[in-house]
């Protein structure tokens, strides 16, 4: 569904712009950069931004409902956005440091036919 997967895009992205605006090294500009491409029978997507970044324990949480590090919304994004991508059969990894931004790679088997 066309509109499953912009959602789920959007939230990936909005969280990026919100990890770059927690950014505050100065001489930083924010910068998220999404790609995609065609891979071992996968379409994948990657999005990438240069924001806060994430330690380990706040990466092993990120699809937990009602988790969050924000200070407004429900918790409940990347909850959306990973049933969406499980309902796709589609996979989702997350790689981050702290202080060096993260990045995020969605991939969607290719079904021939």
């Amino acid at each position: 569904d066309r509109d499953e997967v912009k959602r789920a895009l959007i939230n990936i992205i909005k969280n990026s712009m919100q990890a770059i605006d927690e950014n505050d090294t100065p001489g930083i500009m924010g910068r998220v950069n999404i790609e995609s491409f065609k891979n071992n029978g996968y379409y994948a997507v990657k999005i990438k931004d240069n924001g806060v970044g994430m330690d380990e324990e706040t990466q092993n949480k990120l699809f937990e409902p009602y988790f969050s590090t924000k200070s407004s919304g429900m918790g409940l994004g990347l909850v959306i956005t990973k049933k969406i991508l499980d309902d796709m059969n589609a996979r989702i990894n997350v790689k981050s440091s702290e202080g060096s931004g993260t990045e995020v790679e969605i991939m969607f088997k290719i079904v021939e036919g």
